[in-house]
């Protein structure tokens, strides 16, 4: 009678274990692949996460206004200003007047900062053949619709939370111990992060047709 306890109490306890669900094995997955990220901006660029996000979020998006960068990475205006300066101080960006605004400035990347963009883009397309390298290429399509789906469906939970107004897709955030500065995340919006999304899609077709 005890034995056929244990016995029960062992197989609800393997059948209610969180790294078993697939939130907890995807949360884990996406811990993994930032701490593999931020090594290789720090190692290969010299840049941290934040950093790397600004430069895409306006290498992304053209010339982009001050408050639109820290209001679509949101981030808190000082924190904003902050890495700005940290690149205009590198040559990354630069600054350019609003003429709507005379308080107010649009960031650009420099031509410095557009040659890093597409040195970045050229790694993350490198980093994605290797990481995607570990399924077989009939299984690859299909993951990449599963992770549309699955995008999806979060949107949606999040949305009947009222967690945000659906508008924001998170990119990147930094997730390591070691940075001295709190966790912060670079969002951009929709359109953005599709577009980024569509040529990652392309650089992969173009691996599975080889």
């Amino acid at each position: 009678m005890v034995e056929g306890m244990k016995t029960t109490k062992k197989k609800k306890s393997r059948r209610e274990s969180f790294p078993q669900l697939a939130t907890y094995r995807l949360h884990r997955l996406a811990t993994l692949s930032e701490r593999l990220i931020g090594a290789r901006y720090r190692q290969g660029f010299g840049l941290r996460m934040m950093e790397v996000g600004i430069l895409i979020l306006v290498g992304e998006s053209g010339p982009l206004s001050f408050k639109s960068t820290y209001t679509h990475a949101s981030l808190e205006k000082s924190n904003a200003s902050r890495l700005a300066t940290q690149l205009l101080e590198k040559g990354l960006l630069e600054k350019r007047p609003d003429p709507a605004d005379q308080r107010s400035f649009y960031l650009a990347l420099t031509a410095t900062g557009e040659k890093l963009y597409r040195e970045l883009y050229a790694d993350a397309v490198a980093r994605n053949r290797k990481w995607i390298a570990a399924l077989p290429r009939k299984q690859r399509a299909t993951f990449l619709r599963s992770l549309d789906l699955l995008t999806q469906s979060t949107q949606k939970l999040l949305d009947e939370l009222g967690a945000n107004g659906g508008a924001d897709v998170v990119v990147d955030r930094v997730g390591e111990t070691r940075d001295p500065e709190p966790p912060q995340r670079i969002i951009l919006d929709t359109a953005a992060a599709s577009r980024l999304y569509a040529m990652l899609g392309a650089a992969l077709g173009k691996e599975q047709s080889r």
